[in-house]
């Protein structure tokens, strides 16, 4: 097979194209990240993206009581699940069920 200069360029073009979006998509999910804090009584957890924070939650979600998380480990997980929805472009919400499938403890 002869390779002139066409096949060259395209080829080139489509390593620098597939290059770029491996390259891209490694700096996105950097830049959306957690972090556990400490909250009274217990722990929560803060997500930022690009070094803004989008949410705090001081309290365990999809349940009626303000409960914090009562350990970091809890926080951790529960956090960990919400920036890989976020990063599946999924809603954050969380309910009841998902919480147990965690095993996070609530009083």
């Amino acid at each position: 097979m002869k390779w002139d200069k066409t096949k060259i360029m395209i080829l080139a073009g489509v390593c620098i194209l597939i290059f770029g979006w491996f390259f891209l998509s490694e700096k996105q999910e950097e830049k959306l990240k957690y972090t556990v804090i400490d909250v009274n009584g217990g722990y929560g957890y803060e997500i930022t993206y690009k070094g803004t924070r989008v949410i705090r939650q001081e309290y365990i979600p999809a349940i009626s009581a303000k409960q914090p998380f009562l350990s970091k480990d809890d926080a951790k997980k529960t956090a960990s699940l919400v920036v890989n929805r976020l990063k599946n472009k999924k809603a954050p919400y969380l309910q009841k069920e998902v919480l147990d499938s965690l095993q996070i403890k609530i009083r």
